[in-house]
């Protein structure tokens, strides 16, 4: 899996709390729960249990630390159950720490006595060892058994993956980062002209990871889009989160103000348009990206005839099934934007009845699909944030999110918001 996930330095393990959610990536689904270790609150433990294809395999997977040659899980009275690597789990590249993988028995974990405060030990060869307080994965294994104890407490796992992700068919990931980066700061004339741009966007565009990270001067909060190339295209991921708010793992954060969220969805969208042919639904909404309650703004009769009922201000409901009324407007934008399958639109008009409008897609050729936007990116120089200055302006790094490492490497970890949109929105 590509680089995703928050790494902060410098924060208490506090700031890092333990996550437990799922993740569904192409047929597998992953329910995980990750503890960090005490006193090097920059490395991690995992436990992932993989259900794929009917077959269930548990693995644990230890990101961080290099000088360590056993790991125990050891109860109070010093019963232990001791883990043996398994060597035959491929590591995915790039890799930015130590990275190991264990087959483990459940079973014969939560038979340990005393279960709560066993610990996990990371034995060096000097004598000394890491810790991990290993309570919370330990009843996240009982609860995937279902050996609960008395006092446990049934909690259902997170959606877990990016907040916003795009799939760019038949483009290379340098066509695409290089065209994102452009449209950071591309007036918007010709796309949602209620985007509105405060001051620039200063943004670092990685010559070692696939990522750009952005903020906007004047606003708060920072956006972060990583990109992944597979065979047939390109992923872009995109996450908002504010510096003041840490938090392990993806999350679009309400600190976050509304005209970052605004201009890194605008860049993908226009990104999008430029690369690849896209459909046309003749319909725009009232205000920006992160507004509430979608709304009509504007309608094209000429090239719609079939909206001839639509008009402004009528309130979204539902598009192809899928519930829309309390959404941001982002939800509605994405359908409209990647969509490529007639779009069957649920609306209301104040208090009159509901009703549906059938709405075709009018296909498009890419706008600038033979354009090379490297050297105009370039010549942004005043907006680029040097790497030398990484920790200035970034004081939080990616580090590899790696789900079911036997996947293919061409594997994309779901978004639990996007993902049910795409799959409505296109063939």
């Amino acid at each position: 899996m590509m680089m995703q996930c928050f790494w902060v330095m410098g924060y208490s393990t506090r700031d890092n709390p333990p996550v437990f959610g799922i993740v569904h990536q192409n047929d597998s689904s992953i329910m995980f729960a990750r503890e960090h270790l005490d006193y090097k609150e920059d490395c991690f433990v995992e436990l992932q249990q993989i259900q794929k294809n009917g077959n269930t395999q548990t693995l644990f997977r230890i990101c961080g630390p290099s000088d360590y040659d056993k790991v125990e899980i050891r109860s109070p009275k010093g019963e232990s159950v001791f883990l043996v690597q398994d060597t035959t789990i491929p590591i995915p590249a790039p890799q930015v720490c130590e990275d190991r993988w264990y087959a483990v028995d459940l079973n014969e974990w939560i038979q340990l006595p005393n279960p709560d405060s066993c610990q996990i030990r990371l034995h060096r060869p000097n004598g000394k060892y890491y810790t991990v307080t290993a309570k919370r994965l330990l009843a996240c294994a009982r609860q995937l058994t279902g050996n609960m104890l008395p006092q446990d407490k049934v909690k259902q796992p997170k959606p877990y993956g990016p907040f916003y992700s795009i799939f760019y068919p038949n483009v290379s990931l340098e066509q695409v980062r290089n065209t994102f980066a452009y449209y950071l700061n591309w007036p918007s004339k010709i796309g949602n002209s209620k985007i509105y741009r405060k001051g620039n966007c200063n943004y670092l565009m990685s010559t070692k990871l696939p990522l750009i990270a952005f903020i906007l001067e004047g606003q708060r909060g920072h956006g972060l889009a990583t990109f992944k190339e597979v065979d047939g295209g390109v992923w872009m991921d995109m996450d908002f989160w504010s510096i003041g708010y840490t938090r392990y793992g993806y999350y679009c954060s309400n600190l976050v103000d509304d005209e970052v969220k605004n201009i890194g969805m605008e860049a993908a969208a226009m990104t999008y348009s430029h690369l690849v042919p896209y459909a046309d639904y003749g319909i725009t909404l009232n205000g920006g990206y992160n507004k509430s309650n979608p709304t009509i703004d504007t309608v094209n009769i000429t090239r719609h005839p079939e909206l001839a009922a639509v008009q402004h201000g009528d309130k979204i409901l539902s598009i192809n099934g899928i519930e829309l009324k309390e959404s941001k407007n982002y939800s509605v934008e994405y359908m409209l934007t990647y969509g490529n399958v007639p779009l069957s639109i649920t609306l209301q008009r104040k208090d009159n009845p509901p009703y549906t409008v059938e709405v075709m897609p009018q296909m498009n050729a890419p706008l600038h699909a033979d354009v090379d936007f490297a050297a105009e990116v370039m010549k942004e120089e005043r907006q680029h944030i040097k790497e030398k200055k990484l920790w200035e302006f970034w004081p939080q790094i990616p580090i590899p999110e790696v789900f079911d490492p036997m996947q293919s490497p061409d594997t994309h970890m779901d978004s639990p918001l996007t993902t049910p949109l795409l799959k409505a929105a296109r063939t």
